[in-house]
């Protein structure tokens, strides 16, 4: 007898912000919305996650995991310094979620894999 499938789908708790990664995208405000599916241990999700930067300027992600498990991660647009940014890679979880104050949380991913600017 097999497991049962779980679903998931909502909006990711907003706004988080990327924190204490000292990397590239340290500080941006990130709003996420998603469905994850696990299904006999497999984890299988599509998420489309919109980053802020300070100075205004937008990026659009999708992360979904390959069948490796590994969450891929993909640019779909851009505003300013992130227009026409490529990004090839994985994304992992390498420091806790904190909730700073009501509603609002930081995080930080290990990015690994390429990345070119404009």
């Amino acid at each position: 007898m097999g497991s049962v499938p779980r679903f998931l789908a909502g909006v990711l708790p907003s706004p988080r912000r990327v924190s204490g990664c000292d990397a590239m995208f340290d500080g941006d405000s990130v709003r996420c919305v998603g469905t994850v599916a696990i299904s006999n241990g497999k984890r299988m999700n599509l998420s489309i996650c919109e980053g802020v930067a300070s100075n205004g300027d937008k990026r659009l992600t999708r992360f979904q995991y390959d069948a490796d498990g590994k969450l891929v991660r993909t640019e779909v647009a851009g505003t300013g310094m992130y227009e026409g940014m490529v990004t090839t890679g994985t994304a992992k979880a390498v420091v806790p979620e904190k909730e700073i104050q009501p509603g609002v949380t930081t995080y930080c991913n290990q990015l690994t894999g390429t990345y070119k600017m404009k």
